[in-house]
This record gives structure tokens, C-alpha cells and sequence, in this order.
């Protein structure tokens, strides 16, 4: 390209670009700047670092650098294939969780799994504790909390260390999530109702509303939707006070904790109740069906074998169907999910409008 501008004509048989002179001829650069510059070509040619490599060190960047958010969903561990490789599941799972993971937590699942051994049901309902926060994940029980389960006869796990909540993937693995307190249930809402926001499609009921207080299970406090502050379970450990006042304090909470398991153990008995009864059902129901085509089939003539071939498929669609088939844990959480909603549990994008 030729061009009429002397100063363009010099910059170009420097060995610049037209574009390059006319940003150049636009946006001069200072001479001190261009001092600069030039020393540092001097030293990068002599082998020697240049002002900039020097303080390279010493620059701090963080506020400039993106932390990326990764996130998955949890329907993608409904999949057949993905069940077959976690191996065999409890009929039922529930997860206590708690902030830290370290007094209230492992407590309740202690308290939980005792009263649920007294009703029969230790082998049905698997308890498991999880936290919403990561500054104890891998501790073992807070001392405290173990020397008042030594006092109670509970038995903590061997070996226990905390775990946190991990909302893809314990919102699906667990039926129905129990937490202390509503601090500690917004925490694990305001991560599981992202997933009950962007599922449109028809996957069922929302996850959050396996979401529940175990103190709301307690006898002792009034219904949850009538008075929301009850059914929390303190922190003892707020504060860290440490000596008799705090091991008091855990003494509190523990008797709260097993008040409510008692009630929680009372409730999965009454739903393992019915799931049984509702079994036995269906297992009669294809049994009855089956005689009654065999007796119309001994009728003789072509109507009796169509009527025996009507039978046997409507006799295995109640087989697939029936509740013979269903986990406990299904009807627990049915049953979780039919309890009286409150308004302050439920995020604001998902309450009706």
C-alpha cells in the first residue's frame, strides 16, 4: 500500500505496518517510556533480566485469576449403570447433617441408628453424618462429644472422620437428608434448590423436599409449620468455652438429639409398617390373578386360553408396578415429602406465585 504521509512513509521503511505507523502516529508513546524500552532491549541482549523480570516475582495477580465453579447435577447419578457400580444399597439411607461434622453430627447419627436398633430396623435403615462446611472434613469426633456418648451407651463409628455434605451426590445416594438446625438446612438448600430450579423436565418431585429438621420429630416440640424456631438443635460448641460449661452444653444437645431420634425411629417404623403390609399386596395380588386364569382356563375353548394370556399381562404389570417392589427408602421418602410444608424452608424461586 502507498501512502502520501512522510511520517507514514518513514514508519513504513522502519519496517512497520501501515496499521502499526498510524496507531504509532495516533498514540505516541512517551520518551521516557521509549528510554526505558530501550534499556530493556539493551539488557535482554546482553543476557541480563530486565526491570520487568526483576519484580516479576513480586506480583500479585489472584485478584486478576477466575476460580471456576464446577458444578455437576445430580440426575446424573440416577442412571442404572451408575447404581450397578455403587453396589448393593440399604432398603433405606439417611444422612444427618450438621455445620462441622464433629458434636451434633455424629450424635445424631449415633442416636438415630440406636433408636432405629431398638424398633428392629438397624439393618434396614443405613445412618450416615455429613457437614456443611470443609474446616473439620477428616477430624474425628470433638472430645466432648464422644465422652457424652460414652455416657449415653451410643456407639459413634470406628474410625469416624467428617465428611462434607456433597449436594450432587448425597441429594440422590441419601432418601431423606436430617439437619440440626435452619442454618444448617440453608446451607444445604441454597446448593439443592439450584437443581430443583433447572429440572423442568419431569423428573419427579423437587429434591429439597427431602430436606427436614430432625429436631421437628421431637414429641415434645410443637408442629414445625406452627412455630419454626422451634426444632433447632443448639451448637454447643458456639463460642468454645471449653471445660464443664461446654461439656454441659453438649449434654443439652445430646438429650434433644435423642428426644428427636426417638420420634424420627417412631416415624420409619410406622412407614416400614405400611411398606410391608403394602408388599405383601402386591405379592398376593399376581398370586390371586394367576389362580383366577388358571380356573377360567380350565373352562376349556379358545376364550379360556385368550383369557388366561389377559391375565398373565395384566398379573405382570402389577408385579412391575405394585409396591412389592419399591425400596423402603422410596416410601420414606414419600412419606418425608408429605409432611406439612413450611414456607421458610422452601427458596423464594421455588414457592408458588
Amino acid at each position: 500500500m502507498v501512502t502520501s504521509c512522510p511520517a507514514l512513509r518513514q514508519a513504513a521503511s522502519s519496517g512497520l505496518t501501515t496499521a502499526a505507523a498510524a496507531a504509532r502516529l495516533l498514540h505516541p508513546v512517551p520518551a521516557g517510556r521509549r528510554r526505558r524500552s530501550t534499556s530493556a532491549a539493551a539488557a535482554g541482549a546482553a543476557g541480563q533480566p530486565t526491570p520487568q523480570q526483576r519484580d516479576a516475582g513480586s506480583l500479585d495477580v489472584s485478584g486478576a485469576v477466575v476460580q471456576p465453579a464446577y458444578r455437576s447435577t445430580p440426575w446424573q447419578g440416577t442412571s442404572s449403570d451408575a447404581a450397578a457400580a455403587a453396589g448393593p444399597r440399604a432398603a433405606a439411607r439417611v444422612a444427618l447433617v450438621s455445620e462441622s461434622g464433629i458434636c451434633r453430627g455424629p450424635l445424631a447419627a449415633a442416636a438415630v441408628a440406636a433408636a432405629l436398633a431398638k424398633r428392629g430396623l438397624g439393618a434396614q435403615v443405613e445412618c450416615e453424618c455429613r457437614a456443611t462446611q470443609s474446616y473439620c472434613v477428616g477430624e474425628e469426633a470433638h472430645p466432648a462429644a464422644a465422652a457424652v456418648a460414652a455416657e449415653l451407651g451410643l456407639q459413634l463409628p470406628e474410625g469416624y472422620a467428617a465428611q462434607q455434605f456433597k449436594e450432587a451426590r448425597d441429594i440422590v445416594e441419601f432418601d431423606v437428608v436430617l439437619v440440626v438446625d435452619k442454618f444448617t438446612a440453608a446451607d444445604v438448600l441454597r446448593e439443592v434448590s439450584v437443581f430443583d430450579t433447572i429440572k423442568s423436565w419431569g423428573l419427579g418431585p423437587s429434591y429439597s423436599s427431602k430436606v427436614r429438621r430432625l429436631g421437628e420429630f421431637n414429641p415434645a416440640v410443637s408442629p414445625a409449620a406452627a412455630n419454626p424456631e422451634e426444632g433447632d438443635i443448639e451448637d454447643p460448641l458456639y463460642g468454645n468455652v471449653g471445660g464443664e460449661e461446654e461439656l454441659a452444653a453438649v449434654r443439652a444437645a445430646a438429650a434433644d438429639i435423642q428426644a428427636a431420634a426417638e420420634g424420627f425411629a417412631d416415624f420409619v417404623a410406622g412407614v416400614a409398617e405400611q411398606h410391608a403390609a403394602a408388599a405383601a399386596d402386591g405379592a398376593e395380588q399376581p398370586a390371586q390373578a394367576a389362580e383366577q386364569a388358571q380356573g377360567r382356563d380350565g373352562g376349556g375353548g379358545s376364550g379360556g386360553s385368550s383369557g388366561n394370556d389377559g391375565s398373565g399381562s395384566s398379573s405382570s404389570g402389577i408385579e412391575g408396578s405394585g409396591s412389592g417392589t419399591a425400596r423402603l427408602g422410596d416410601a420414606l421418602v414419600a412419606a418425608v415429602r408429605g409432611m406439612e410444608a413450611m414456607d421458610w424452608m422452601v427458596p423464594p424461586m421455588l414457592q408458588p406465585r
